[in-house]
């Protein structure tokens, strides 16, 4: 990730529920090989 990108994601609850979204979407497995 950008790091400017990153900055404007100020809120870990909002990046989390990316994260969780991305994790439903493709697996959790898939996670294993795409990490955060």
């Amino acid at each position: 990730m950008d790091a400017s990108i990153c900055a404007s994601l100020k809120s870990k609850h909002l990046w989390n529920l990316v994260v969780l979204d991305v994790a439903f979407r493709m697996g959790t497995d898939e996670l294993r090989f795409h990490p955060f």
